[in-house]
C-alpha cells in the first residue's frame, strides 16, 4: 500500500503564501539563535575551567592550583559581555571566543616548539572542545529555534 500526495500551485492560496513570507522573514534573523548558541558555548567554556578539560583533561601545571586561572582573565573572557569576549554576528554567521592573546595557543592543535629538554613549551589545554554531546545539543537548539520561528510566522497571519 502506498499513499501519494502532490502539491500543485493552485494549492497555495494567498494566506499560505503570506505565512511563507513571514517564516522566511523570521528565519533570516539569526540574532536570537546565535545568542542561544553563544550562551551554550559560554556554559561549556565554564565547564572546561571547572573540570580542567571536558574531553581531554588538561595536563597539570608545575605550580599546582587551578589550571589557566591564575589571574582569571582567560576564564572571564568567555563570559558574554566581558571586555575580552568575542561575540559578533554578521548576517548568517557568528563568532564567539576570547581576545586574550595566549588563549589561542592553548586551543590550537598546531605543533608546539620544544624546550631544550625535549618537552613542549605549552601543553594543549583546549577550552572549547566540540564533543558528540555538543553536536546533539546544538542541533536541539537549532531545531527549537526553527520551530519557534515557524510558530511566530503562523501567528502573524
Amino acid at each position: 500500500m502506498e499513499i501519494r500526495y502532490r502539491v500543485e500551485p493552485k494549492d497555495f492560496d494567498r494566506q499560505f503564501s503570506k505565512r511563507l513570507e513571514g517564516l522566511n522573514r523570521e528565519l533570516s534573523n539569526f540574532e536570537e539563535l546565535f545568542f542561544r548558541i553563544a550562551t551554550y558555548l559560554e556554559e561549556k567554556a565554564e565547564e572546561s575551567f571547572e573540570l580542567e578539560g571536558r574531553g581531554d583533561k588538561w595536563p597539570p601545571t608545575k605550580s599546582g592550583g587551578k589550571i589557566l586561572q591564575k589571574s582569571g582573565r582567560l576564564k572571564d573572557s568567555f563570559r558574554l559581555g566581558s571586555a575580552d569576549n568575542i561575540f559578533e554576528i554578521d548576517g548568517n554567521q557568528m563568532r564567539y571566543g576570547s581576545k586574550v592573546p595566549y588563549g589561542k595557543y592553548h586551543q590550537s592543535k598546531e605543533p608546539r616548539e620544544t624546550k631544550e629538554g625535549g618537552g613542549p613549551r605549552l601543553p594543549r589545554r583546549a577550552i572549547l572542545e566540540y564533543l558528540d554531546e555538543d553536536k546533539t545539543n546544538l542541533q536541539g537548539i537549532l531545531s527549537t529555534w526553527a520551530m519557534e520561528q515557524k510558530r511566530k510566522a503562523m501567528e502573524e497571519d
